[in-house]
């Protein structure tokens, strides 16, 4: 397999998100702003011959309408499986987020991309996990390391996933270490908001 390790750089910072840079829009999230960068516009990732599934990992969910509904209304790629980890507050009885499922789908572009609320409900895991380098049993609630979480739900390199890192400062250090164990060959997308 070809290697599909693509970094484009984004500086400077105002040709990625211009009307937020030029004071044009208030929302630094605006989907003018970001979908046209979106990997998914470039490759065709539901080809089943390409890629076996199509997976996103968000890392730092904080609620359903926050980044997981972003994914599903705007990626233009509809996901097989959704991890999301969350360290502040438990949200892994995705029964629970029915209403907040089904509202993110209902009349929306994730409603035409295919999503429904059942599909979802039994395609998205959520963790309730602070995420680092590697697994810590001691820590409250416990540490998953990211390169073992993506060997543990069997990430292969003909799956296309996309990995959002909302991680309170260690984004490079993962990325580093993904580097480092090669992992970073499992991730075809990387989002990140570290500063």
């Amino acid at each position: 397999m070809k290697n599909r390790f693509w970094l484009e750089p984004l500086e400077p910072v105002w040709q990625y998100r211009g009307k937020y840079y030029l004071g044009k829009t208030k929302d630094v999230e605006d989907k003018d702003q970001v979908t046209p960068f979106l990997l998914g516009n470039f490759i065709d990732a539901s080809d089943k011959t390409l890629y076996r599934r199509r997976i996103y990992i968000d890392l730092g969910i904080k609620d359903f309408n926050s980044s997981l509904c972003w994914m599903m209304q705007n990626y233009p790629v509809k996901f097989d499986a959704m991890h999301g980890f969350e360290c502040h507050t438990d949200m892994t009885d995705v029964a629970a987020l029915r209403d907040p499922i089904n509202q993110c789908i209902s009349g929306t572009a994730a409603e035409n991309m295919g999503y429904t609320t059942e599909g979802t409900m039994d395609t998205l895991i959520v963790y309730h996990n602070f995420i680092g380098l590697d697994d810590d049993s001691e820590t409250s609630p416990q540490t998953r390391g990211l390169s073992q979480f993506l060997k543990d739900i069997n990430i292969q390199e003909n799956d296309f996933v996309v990995l959002k890192m909302d991680v309170e400062g260690i984004e490079f250090s993962l990325l580093e270490r993904m580097m480092a164990d090669d992992t970073y060959k499992l991730i075809d997308e990387v989002r990140t908001f570290a500063k």
